[in-house]
């Protein structure tokens, strides 16, 4: 990548010095000619050795050194396009994609053509969610690129994400009709089929994947499964009796099956298909937990069979009782089933046999949270940081963990560290910036808190919750109370009716006394409320005494009390008959 930076600088010169020698022949006033050409020189020489200072700064560590140099090369020579690259591989470094892609929007106005910078800049446009556009960036590139079909299921797969299904149809159409079918592209179109209710066409899509590849049973499962989905039974069991003819430890096709006898009330049948599958010890456990985890895609379609999967599961474990993976799979049906205390056991008994599957130690993290087993919690990722130590997740718990426990330094520790490790996962890193805000915050290291707020809201300025706790910090501080004003209206508007953020709202503006519309703005947080609290209680008994309604101020603390477990403040603000902030 490198090497193709330096030819693009080297050609950018080459071009500009040759234009200024072109002139010079031309033009007859050639002593000024050849002072501006040296002029021209000269800032091209300089930009070039910043341009390098700025690699050489970026290779050693020195980012910011690294920034400072490309920004200077720019300032003096505004046509170099790989100058604007690396500002925008910097700035994606630091969060900024908004930034980045301005500058990467630069480099391909100077280099319109350029592979790399479109590549990157729809990357980019991806990663802040712009789908839209990232998809239109891969389809210029797959214009001017026609063989790289790459750059196809590219455009295909924005597509479906902003919903363009038709178009998206047409994309891998283009493909089909260009290399042959693919099972990627034809197993995407019937997807799209079905959930376009295009049942012929979904049909017959899995048909001629099947007629192209008719040695890979996976496509004529996936459509007898389509046929047992749009209850055509008959198809469906035609359909996995012949897979059965052709391997006869198929377990798909075998549990499918059983699922189906039992249905039926064949429980001979049933107990037989899946007791082939399933107690068969010479039938790999891999091959077992892909018909599992189809429980766990299709969980909505098939809610009512999941007790079958329970028993399959509870077979699987007596059939491959040392493979941490049977645990695993057993615990991933029960938490998906709303059961996550009786998920946990099967986890950590998945754990005793095999220590580095993340997935398992990550569904031990969510569901010990969601819990509140906040203690467990840090015992597990504690564990966990000697077998995943570059693992953002696992130091995102650990710090959650220690703030609930009000241990504010460890969790600092965690999430610092967390930062770091979370790579170009950014909906992780967002968290973990809001978290430590919340964490400063409550270590009275305000700037920091309101730093660390800054930078969540930078990866995604729409977090109505980093917004709303953002904007309530502020406004306890009395600081900044327009940029919090600005925060939580932001917060009402993406998630109106949320009573908590309309009493923050409300509650900026008492801080910045406005106390009429402070008032109509708790009032609404209190109609959105089934059981309004002691804090919606207590606010409104404040507003309405700045407003001079000492008499109903006084009633709503009362009220706010009887709500309340112990409040020293309150009960002196109804003894004094007074306001205490």
């Amino acid at each position: 990548m490198n090497r193709i930076k330096y030819i693009l600088i080297a050609l950018c010169f080459l071009q500009i010095n040759t234009s200024y020698s072109q002139k010079k022949g031309k033009n007859k006033k050639a002593d000024k000619n050849q002072e501006q050409m040296v002029i021209s020189e000269a800032i091209l020489l300089k930009a070039e050795r910043l341009f390098f200072d700025g690699q050489k700064a970026k290779l050693t560590g020195d980012l910011d050194q690294a920034y400072e140099q490309f920004s200077s090369a720019v300032k003096i020579h505004p046509n170099l396009d790989a100058a604007f690259y690396e500002l925008a591989q910097l700035q994606q470094l630091a969060d900024d994609y908004s930034g980045a892609q301005k500058n990467m929007e630069k480099a391909l106005e100077l280099s319109p053509k350029n592979i790399w910078y479109q590549i990157f800049l729809g990357d980019l446009l991806a990663a802040q969610f712009e789908y839209e556009q990232a998809a239109k960036i891969y389809h210029a590139l797959r214009t001017d690129n026609t063989q790289e079909y790459d750059f196809y299921f590219q455009e295909a797969y924005y597509l479906i994400l902003t919903d363009q299904l038709k178009q998206a149809i047409g994309v891998y159409d283009e493909i089909e009709a260009a290399i042959g079918v693919q099972a990627d592209a034809s197993l995407q179109k019937h997807k799209i089929y079905a959930r376009l209710n295009k049942h012929e066409e979904a049909e017959s899509t899995l048909l001629k994947l099947i007629d192209t590849f008719p040695d890979d049973l996976e496509f004529r499962n996936e459509l007898a499964d389509y046929y047992l989905i749009n209850g055509n039974t008959e198809n469906a069991v035609e359909t996995f009796e012949g897979i059965l003819k052709i391997n006869p430890n198929d377990v798909y096709a075998l549990t499918s099956l059983a699922d189906y006898y039992k249905t039926i009330g064949d429980s001979k049948r049933a107990i037989e298909y899946s007791e082939r599958a399933f107690a068969n010890p010479d039938i790999p456990i891999d091959a077992k937990i892909s018909v599992l985890y189809n429980y766990i895609q299709y969980y909505d379609q098939r809610k009512e069979q999941i007790i079958e999967a329970f028993d399959l599961a509870d077979i699987l474990i007596r059939t491959h009782p040392k493979e941490a993976k049977g645990y695993a799979i057993a615990g991933d049906l029960r938490n998906l089933d709303n059961s996550p205390e009786e998920a946990l056991p099967y986890y950590y008994r998945a754990l005793e046999h095999q220590q580095d599957i993340f997935t398992v130690w990550q569904q031990i993290f969510f569901i010990n949270s969601d819990l509140q087993n906040f203690d467990t919690l840090i015992k597990y990722t504690d564990l966990a940081k000697e077998f995943f130590p570059n693992q953002g997740l696992v130091y995102f718990f650990n710090g959650l963990g220690h703030q609930q426990k009000n241990n504010y330094v460890q969790a600092e520790r965690a999430y610092s560290r967390g930062v770091k490790m979370a790579g170009d996962n950014l909906e992780l890193k967002a968290q973990l910036y809001a978290n430590m805000g919340d964490v400063y915050n409550e270590l009275n290291n305000f700037e920091e808190s309101d730093r660390h707020f800054e930078k969540a809201l930078n990866i995604n300025p729409r977090n109505a919750y980093v917004l709303n706790n953002y904007s309530y910090y502020l406004s306890l501080r009395g600081e900044n109370l327009k940029r919090a004003q600005e925060l939580s209206f932001l917060a009402n508007e993406i998630e109106p009716n949320n009573s908590s953020f309309l009493d923050t709202y409300a509650w900026v503006l008492y801080k910045s006394e406005k106390y009429k519309d402070a008032k109509e703005w708790q009032m609404k947080a209190i109609e959105a409320s089934e059981n309004p609290s002691a804090t919606l209680m207590e606010h409104l008994g404040d507003i309405l005494f700045m407003l001079g309604d000492e008499k109903n101020a006084l009633e709503k603390w009362k009220k706010a009390l009887e709500l309340s477990d112990s409040n020293e403040k309150l009960v002196n603000k109804i003894a004094d008959k007074t306001l205490y902030e």
